[in-house]
């Protein structure tokens, strides 16, 4: 499974021609043996990210819930470093510690939600 092309819309409609190339030019970019390779499926998705582009790591103390949120188009290069900083964050607040405001490793900050 590879992914994914970013166009800034709502539309969910069938992927275009134009974002189907793009995508596997840069699959066979990576490495050209992908050019043999089957196509199963080129499915199509809305997937929301936050209006800054940026990471978050939310946690709620009250119902000791940790959300990972907004990795939008570069997720996967980024994430076992936000990844690494929510772990932190978990042991930190069930092990007892003290509520940070942000992660030393990565510098993310950490957005602490009210109870509801």
């Amino acid at each position: 499974m590879i992914g994914a092309t970013q166009l800034e819309s709502e539309s969910n409609a069938p992927a275009s021609v134009r974002s189907g190339l793009e995508l596997l030019s840069a699959l066979y970019a990576v490495h050209p043996a992908f050019g043999e390779a089957e196509i199963r499926e080129i499915a199509v998705g809305l997937r929301p990210t936050l209006h800054h582009h940026n990471p978050e790591i939310r946690y709620h103390e009250a119902s000791r819930l940790i959300e990972v949120n907004g990795l939008f188009r570069h997720g996967f290069m980024i994430s076992p470093a936000v990844a690494g900083a929510a772990v932190r964050l978990a042991v930190n607040l069930f092990g007892g510690g003290a509520i940070v405001q942000s992660d030393a490793g990565t510098g993310l900050d950490y957005v602490r939600l009210a109870a509801v």
